[in-house]
């Protein structure tokens, strides 16, 4: 099978609409602990959707290593995302401008580590229990496919080489494009997930705005309504897991649609 008659080129583009979708409906909306004119999450976003598009062109050259080290960028984009996301709603209930946030924003500021990122989400209140809900231990497929993408990275295995080089015969590319589409699935349940939980306002429908703006009364908890691609992509990925299913249920603000 080639690579461009392979599922993961669908799941690349399904993913890209998602991010854009995601950028576009959040841009207007200040999140809380920044003062910027606009929203950094859709700069986040925004990049990760053109990240897709970067990694749908590898593919389509068959230079399946290189795409291996663009989703490690996937991956530790979901982590970053979710631990600015923590600092800043926890440093907000005493300043106005998260300080973590402004560092990062405005300076060089170093993220910290993958296991201090985990620590950090295992540990806040806000995360705790969601955490539980995914498996994160060494053990763990998530914690494989990291020890994978990272062995692309730092050139670990020679054969990593080979499946680079669209010419090399004897190599099974069918097995490396499974595996890598899911991990791009795995990756964005838990982003979608944790961005249920910390930027819900991100996530809304337009139209609880779209009724302010014509000048009509909204109807009653429209504002939390989920944007019809969210939705859709919390059906894909997060329904058919019923415990995290419920859970998000509760612990969400969001309306979200019908259960399985």
């Amino acid at each position: 099978m080639q690579t461009k008659q392979h599922e993961i080129l669908e799941t690349i583009n399904y993913f890209a609409a998602f991010y854009k979708n995601l950028s576009d409906g959040c841009f207007h909306i200040i999140p809380i602990g920044t003062v910027d004119y606009r929203n950094y999450e859709s700069s986040v976003f925004l990049s990760m959707h053109n990240t897709l598009g970067s990694l749908k062109t590898i593919l389509e050259e068959n230079r399946i290593n290189d795409a291996f080290v663009l989703t490690r960028k996937l991956f530790d984009d979901v982590l970053c995302d979710i631990y600015i996301s923590l600092k800043r709603l926890d440093e907000s209930e005493e300043k106005m401008e998260s300080e973590t946030f402004a560092k990062w924003r405005y300076e060089f500021w170093r993220i910290p580590d993958t296991t201090s990122i985990q620590n950090t989400i295992e540990t806040n209140q806000r995360t705790a229990s969601l955490y539980k809900l995914f498996d994160w231990d060494s053990n763990s497929f998530y914690n494989s496919f990291r020890k994978s993408l990272n062995a692309s990275v730092h050139n670990n295995i020679y054969l990593r080489y080979v499946i680079n080089c669209p010419d090399y015969v004897g190599v099974d590319r069918l097995k490396y494009l499974d595996v890598l589409n899911e991990m791009l699935l795995e990756n964005f349940r838990r982003h979608i997930a944790f961005l249920l939980l910390l930027c819900p306002n991100c996530l809304a429908s337009s139209d609880y705005m779209d009724n302010l703006e014509m000048g009509d009364d909204p109807i009653d908890g429209s504002q939390y309504w989920l944007a019809p691609y969210f939705q859709e992509a919390y059906d894909k990925l997060i329904l058919p897991y019923r415990s995290l299913d419920v859970f998000l249920r509760e612990a969400s603000v969001m309306d979200i649609g019908a259960e399985m």
